[in-house]
């Protein structure tokens, strides 16, 4: 068995500058020369930049060492039991625990931190689970049920029950499946049962974006559910959680946890999928251990950018056929594990009926059935959902200008900032990829191109020039502004100088002069992965020509379920049909660890 060579892989571009440097830091510290330990921490260190919380040696053993773009390194993996005695001699490794660089517990290689993370995080949340809030009157409870909730709202009821009588409780469901109708019944619920004593609800989403529609769907909710009610017609402000959690740039650290914690007797967290494990720990250690915990997302939606797929690990457990949201007295001697009792899952989609081209698309995509998912999206009777050849730019070219007139028009013209975001929402570009020909920058540039071309913008802007209309959205957070990573704003023609507007609380704007901006980037188009939280009346999803470790199964589904009215993909079928079947694959220990 020929051993790895650390310097020759990096000089191929197979691992990063941070990758080299901790595998020779871990042999240094050791010290250890021993070359498949050097190995095992530049791929521990790769995970993390791909997702992964952690390695898993077995996974490695199966499926063979691979570079980021899915090709072979040339190199065969020692058996993982083998692989395990190496690192265990090795001084810079240590068992669960221990405070080494690296953790190996039984199969799974760690960071130090990730393990202590994710240790932490299960042993909260099984902790959370054990016991429900004191004091709650059963009768009082079921009669607030059944005053809130109308005939065929079964679900969400259940759902709101079991946030009612849980310090940890997580409510998934797809779009349209009334995720955050049931929010705000909790919320009235909560105070209900509060019986006048003034309650502390926090709301909270991990992006600026996700934050402001929440609160501006929450708001439209409560004043329709109970609109002679001034002390429920608004919610909460909802804020973004690195807000919530009082996060310091300059300390680089949160100032909330657990020996600081929020005061609420509450918190409810929208988009759920987007958080990473080390905010969903920090998150968990800030929460009061008598405060409730309400987590809600799509499980089946892309996980976060970062470490962890820690919302699709909490729901891992739970099947259709078991009780979910059911009280727990009711599970009673049933071989429910405890976590189960906690997730309630909305399967009901109000947006889309059982024959909608969208609803059976998403679902044929979440059961990986590649062939139904082709079958639909030939099926002439669903003109909602279409699939167009990739790589003919002249009819790219010519959808895209059929969209321009159609949807965006007017943004160029409009100086009312609520008519010019009604238009933008109508169409939207989603790639799978950042740059190369069909990613989101090359595809703004071509959108740019053709509105020059029908003389909606100037015709010699250097790139990224200013012009009313431009949409633009925020890709550094900036406190100071209170903009963060996600935020969208369109430019606008203000007093001597360009202005940016973006949404502002309470359904207003604000702008801010064009030059003043953190980093940004124009937003016609933008990846899947930035999209999440948003909706569109209408979306173009364009794929690479070439396959990616990537494009997998929740890219596919997330990208499908930000449209309301109609999708086109531009896609080869055969690998949006590989997409499909893939579904992804994070390395993690954090399912053994609530569900075993």
């Amino acid at each position: 068995m020929k051993a790895p060579d650390i310097d020759a892989l990096y000089a191929r571009a197979l691992i990063s500058a941070t990758d080299w440097a901790f595998a020779h830091a871990v042999q240094r510290l050791g010290p250890c020369r021993d070359p498949w330990v050097g190995l095992a921490a530049a791929l521990v260190s790769r995970a993390a930049d791909a997702g992964h919380v952690c390695l898993d040696l077995e996974i490695l053993q199966d499926q063979g060492l691979k570079g980021d773009g899915g090709e072979d390194l040339g190199i065969t993996p020692p058996a993982a039991e083998q692989w395990q005695r190496r690192l265990k001699a090795c001084p810079a490794v240590g068992p669960p625990g221990d405070y080494r660089p690296m953790i190996l517990d039984g199969r799974r290689l760690y960071l130090h931190r990730y393990h202590t993370y994710e240790c932490h995080l299960a042993r909260e949340i099984l902790g959370r689970c054990a016991s429900g809030p004191s004091g709650l009157d059963p009768s009082r409870l079921a009669s607030a049920l059944a005053d809130l909730f109308p005939e065929g709202a079964e679900e969400q009821q259940k759902a709101a029950h079991l946030a009612a009588v849980s310090r940890f409780s997580v409510i998934s469901g797809g779009p349209g499946t009334g995720k955050t109708y049931t929010v705000a019944k909790i919320i009235l619920l909560l105070q209900q049962l509060a019986q006048g004593r003034p309650l502390k609800i926090l709301l909270a989403a991990p992006t600026g974006k996700a934050a402001a529609r929440m609160q501006e769907s929450l708001t439209a909710l409560l004043k329709k559910a109970q609109p002679a009610r001034a002390d429920v017609a608004a919610p909460p402000e909802a804020q973004t959680l690195h807000r919530l959690l009082e996060y310091s740039p300059g300390e680089g650290r949160f100032r909330a946890d657990a020996e600081h914690p929020l005061i609420a007797d509450a918190v409810i967290v929208d988009e759920a999928s987007m958080i990473d494990l080390a905010l969903m720990h920090q998150l968990v250690q800030a929460v009061p251990p008598e405060s409730r915990l309400v987590l809600v997302g799509d499980k089946d939606q892309l996980a976060s950018v970062e470490a962890g797929a820690v919302l699709g690990d909490i729901c891992h457990g739970p099947s259709s056929r078991e009780a979910l949201g059911v009280p727990t007295q009711a599970l009673v001697g049933q071989d429910i594990k405890p976590l189960s009792r906690h997730i309630a899952i909305l399967t009901r989609s109000y947006r889309f009926d059982a024959h909608s081209g969208i609803g059976a698309l998403s679902r044929a995509i979440n059961v990986g059935d590649a062939d139904q998912v082709l079958s639909l999206l030939a099926d002439e009777r669903l003109p909602a959902v279409v699939l167009r050849p990739i790589g003919d730019w002249a009819r790219i070219d010519a959808a895209l200008e059929a969209e321009i007139a159609r949807s965006w028009q007017t943004l160029f013209r409009n100086t009312e900032p609520a008519a010019a975001f009604d238009c933008l929402a109508r169409f939207k570009i989603l790639a799978a990829v950042r740059k190369g020909p069909f990613g989101a920058e090359a595809l703004n540039a071509r959108v740019e191109r053709l509105l020059r071309r029908q003389n909606l913008i100037p015709p010699h802007l250097p790139r990224g020039g200013w012009y009313p209309g431009r949409p633009v959205m925020i890709t550094r957070n900036d406190y100071n502004h209170g903009l963060f990573n996600g935020d969208v704003g369109i430019a606008m023609e203000g007093p001597g100088q360009t202005q940016v507007v973006f949404p502002g609380p309470g359904g207003g704007f604000r702008s801010m002069a064009a030059h003043q901006l953190p980093e940004h980037e124009t937003v016609y188009a933008m990846t899947i992965h930035k999209s999440q939280g948003s909706e569109f009346e209408r979306i173009m999803v364009v794929l690479p020509n070439s396959d990616l470790p990537l494009l997998t199964r929740e890219l596919i589904y997330t990208a499908i379920t930000r449209a309301r009215g109609a999708i086109e993909i531009w896609a080869d079928p055969e690998l949006l049909a590989r997409a499909v079947r893939r579904p992804l694959r994070r390395a993690s220990g954090l399912r053994d660890m609530l569900w075993a």
